[in-house]
């Protein structure tokens, strides 16, 4: 794992007494992606991924056993005629269903089903991306304030740093000396953090059309790229699809799915918006009350 500033076009060498500034060679990674791996390095260690995934088993770590709630494993199995049958089974041995088998076929027709269920019509998709456009303009305001921002933020930095240098000059006791000149260093690595933040966000990778031309493409139909597409394309439509795992129960098939925010605002939209039916509305109080029976039409005489 990377553990030195200069993949992200810094140089420092404590020993020497050479703090943090910015180099003249080209960067690898971001200086903010590079402060991440250092935090990373030093928390809690968790689990690595497995590396064991294979095409045969596209769904391995996307599902969990409905009685358990734990992932379940997949496997080959051998028949007695010779002919081998993938399944995946609940590796969780105090569970009910453990070591049961489902053969793979059940499931990856039932997530055909479910896969295909997500597919939202061409109106709705229409309105939420017109919705999302206008999110993504509002996110590049958003974005140039944050620059304005950080440019503000940068100046103050300075001052400070005037301030402490300022003091830094009038100082005679050694180890206020050495306080400054941590303080000026620190704030120094915080303007270079700022200002490498300023470079990163200063322009998007892709512009706005060619993603949403690729965020067409997958809502309008995640089936067809997950029917099509190799075992990374599928493990991409997982994580954009769903938020948690599938849970899958041997009599009943599929929990209901914890789809992820954009199709669970699709069906949000589709339950909650209702169409206005066609013809003329009115109030029930203001329309006007059918002649009874046998009544005349016209009206009638007041008595004198």
């Amino acid at each position: 794992m990377i553990a030195r500033v200069i993949y992200a076009g810094y140089i420092e060498h404590d020993p020497w007494g050479v703090t943090r500034r910015k180099g003249h060679h080209e960067p690898i990674i971001s200086l903010a992606t590079f402060e991440k791996i250092q935090e990373r390095k030093n928390a809690r260690p968790i689990a690595a991924a497995k590396q064991n995934i294979h095409a045969d088993f596209p769904l391995r770590g996307a599902l969990s056993c409905a009685c358990c709630n734990q992932p379940m494993t997949a496997c080959w199995s051998r028949s007695g005629t010779g002919k081998r049958y993938p399944y995946y089974w609940c590796q969780t041995r105090d569970c009910s269903q453990y070591r049961k088998s489902i053969r793979a076929e059940k499931i990856d027709a039932g997530f055909e089903e479910l896969l295909k269920g997500l597919t939202p019509s061409q109106n709705l998709l229409s309105i939420v991306t017109s919705m999302l456009s206008d999110a993504w303009d509002q996110r590049a305001g958003q974005r140039d304030n944050g620059k304005a921002q950080i440019k503000r933020d940068i100046a103050q930095l300075d001052k400070q740093q005037d301030s402490l240098l300022e003091k830094l000059v009038d100082a005679t006791n050694a180890k206020v000396v050495t306080a400054y000149e941590s303080k000026i260093a620190k704030l120094e690595d915080e303007k270079l953090l700022l200002s490498d933040k300023l470079t990163q966000n200063s322009k998007p990778k892709y512009s706005k059309a060619e993603i949403f031309e690729l965020l067409k493409t997958f809502l309008s139909s995640p089936w067809n790229i997950w029917e099509k597409g190799n075992l990374l394309l599928r493990k991409n439509v997982l994580r954009l699809a769903l938020k948690e795992p599938l849970a899958y129960d041997r009599e009943n098939g599929f929990r209901t799915p914890q789809v992820s925010e954009i199709f669970e605002f699709f069906e949000i939209i589709t339950s909650k918006c209702e169409m206005v039916r066609v013809g003329r509305l009115e109030l029930p109080h203001l329309a006007a009350p059918e002649p009874k029976s046998g009544a005349s039409t016209n009206s009638a005489t007041p008595a004198t």
